[in-house]
């Protein structure tokens, strides 16, 4: 059997078994599943429900509340209006202005449709304006017009709380009335009068009908009487029994009434009222068939899904290795025969990729010996090239001659010069892996002052008393670089020909800091991202150090750079403790 379908069977069978045993899961468990997730969902909306109305009746008390404590309301109605009829058209006009601003404009900022009628108390000296107005057709009246209605009795009952009732007259409407108290009032007027709002159970329920579960949910409120106000297409007129025993408190239960064709759940409203949602059994049943559709054509594309992945997975494996064994058995023909002869037919293209093999192996053995003997021919021309370089004591005796002939012919700097360059040349060459004390590393620095101040005519000194007395190695030509630096930006470039370059040492029980300040100017974050950046195209002294004492010491040492105090620039140089002691070989 060719290995292609071999890995076609073997990845495509397992795909499909596994597939089968996942499916075959799903639709043991997918029932109860759904059901119980469905339930869980039911009472989720339901307590979300049960807040949002919650929330809308907390707006209501809210409002009475802010009436209670309403001076400006307070003063209006205790205030006895003048004869004049022009003054009492003003002062009704004040308080009904005010009502809408206090009540019906918070209102309708939660409630499409709302109404409210306000009794002033018969006591208050504003009840003079409103007795001969009659209730519900002014907004504000007396509460003569309110005695002997249901709310009115509610509301005396309620003492100073909200009390919620219905109207039998008025279906899908629901009242609100509380007695308006005024904290400023004294004791002999007690309230100052009635507040009546009036909304509409829809508008109540607007938010919590769009959150059902399915489009044909439906909501009832239920009040404290038993008279139900239905909202939505599958909210019935009447409820099962089972739901009755809920709403009076014969039964408790959290989870939804199953009851014909409908789930019943039952949550009570903080104002005593009790909230019911109903959800058809039918519309559940088809969202588990359209989940169960949906499941089976994912189910079918997995399949098919599946297979070709399986043939692609196949002939990606075998293709490259029938090709590349045919390669082989064309690159080496002497040994891949007697290995195939050897395999069966079903390892035809494996028995072929071990004979290629062997053939690499070999090949891969000359071309070790050749790189071998390379090897050996590149080192023999190393040796050749330091033979042929010059002996560093020529260079020595050659300098020693040009000073004294100097100091014969009268020449007095010359040889001063020239023995600073021959201390330098000596320092670089002898012995370099060898670290340098830092008296060592001054002298050089002293060197390279002078040099340099004789060849562009300057007049820099060296400042170094805090560091002379440092005990510590470092690797070679280490402060060189720095000094450097410190010539060519604090001094040549600003056309500045004598000063000072000032070294510090700082003793830290980390380690050690040596601080080289020199009185130019210089970007301090683009020198230290040059530290710390990538290479620059071109070498850097500096950059090289900070790298050298990386690698030698470790992220501990290395070089910062930061601003004098008085100006210029400061670079400080970081050994830790373990490595000032004894540094490795300069590198």
């Amino acid at each position: 059997m060719p290995l292609a379908r071999r890995i076609f069977l073997l990845v495509s069978g397992a795909f499909v078994v596994l597939l089968s045993i996942t499916a075959a899961a799903i639709a043991l468990s997918f029932s109860s599943t759904l059901v119980a997730t469905t339930e869980a969902t039911l009472q989720l909306v339901m307590q979300q429900n049960q807040r949002t109305v919650n929330a809308a009746l907390t707006r209501v008390d809210g409002l009475v509340v802010d009436l209670d404590n309403d001076r400006y309301l307070y003063e209006q109605l205790v205030r006895r209006a003048g004869e004049r009829s022009v003054d009492q058209s003003i002062a009704r006009q004040e308080i009904g202005r005010h009502l809408i601003r206090t009540v019906y404009v918070p209102l309708r900022t939660s409630f499409s449709r709302v109404n409210y009628w306000f009794f002033v108390d018969e006591r208050v000296g504003a009840s003079d304006l409103y007795r001969s107005y009659v209730f519900p057709a002014s907004r504000i009246s007396t509460t003569a017009q309110a005695v002997g209605q249901p709310f009115y009795a509610a509301a005396i009952a309620a003492d100073g709380r909200v009390a919620w009732s219905s109207d039998p007259a008025r279906p899908g409407r629901i009242r609100a009335a509380s007695v308006i108290r005024g904290l400023f009032s004294p004791v002999a007027i007690p309230d100052l009068g009635i507040l009546l709002i009036e909304l509409d159970v829809a508008d109540l329920l607007g938010d919590v009908q769009r959150s059902g579960i399915g489009d044909r949910s439906g909501y009832l409120l239920i009040d404290p009487a038993g008279i139900i106000h239905p909202v939505g297409a599958e909210a019935p007129a009447v409820l099962p029994e089972a739901v009755w025993r809920v709403l009076r408190g014969e039964r408790a239960t959290a989870r939804p009434i199953a009851d014909g064709d409908r789930l019943y759940s039952v949550l009570r409203l903080d104002n005593g009222w009790q909230l019911v949602g109903i959800t058809p059994i039918d519309g559940l049943n088809q969202h588990s068939l359209r989940v169960a559709n949906v499941i089976a054509l994912i189910t079918i594309i997995a399949l098919g899904v599946v297979l070709l992945l399986s043939f692609i997975i196949a002939r990606s494996v075998s293709r490259p290795i029938a090709s590349l064994a045919h390669a082989m058995r064309q690159a080496d023909l002497a040994g891949a025969p007697a290995l195939a002869d050897r395999a069966s037919r079903d390892t035809l293209e494996i028995a072929a990729l071990y004979a290629a093999y062997q053939a690499q192996i070999s090949h891969i053995r000359q071309l070790l010996a050749q790189v071998y003997q390379s090897g050996i021919e590149v080192k023999q021309a190393e040796i050749r090239a330091l033979q042929a370089q010059i002996n560093p004591h020529f260079l020595y005796n050659t300098l020693d001659a040009i000073s004294w002939s100097a100091r014969d012919q009268g020449v007095a700097d010359v040889p001063a010069i020239v023995s600073s360059l021959a201390n330098i040349l000596r320092y670089s060459i002898d012995d370099s892996e060898r670290p340098a004390t830092l008296a060592e590393e001054l002298a050089i620095v002293a060197d390279y002052l002078a040099i340099q101040n004789y060849c562009y005519g300057l007049a820099i000194t060296l400042d170094a008393t805090d560091v002379a007395d440092l005990v510590g190695n470092v690797p070679r030509l280490t402060l060189q670089p720095i000094v450097e630096n410190a010539i060519l930006h604090g001094f040549l470039e600003r056309g500045v020909r004598a000063g000072a370059i000032r070294l510090r040492g700082i003793v830290l029980p980390a380690g050690i800091t040596i601080e080289i300040e020199n009185p130019g100017p210089a970007d301090i974050a683009a020198l230290q991202a040059l530290l710390d950046g990538p290479a620059p195209p071109r070498r850097h002294g500096m950059r090289n150090v900070h790298r050298r004492l990386r690698m030698l010491f470790g992220d501990a040492a290395g070089l910062s750079v930061h601003a004098a105090p008085g100006g210029g620039l400061v670079v400080a140089l970081h050994l830790p403790a373990a490595g000032r002691a004894a540094a490795p070989g300069g590198g």
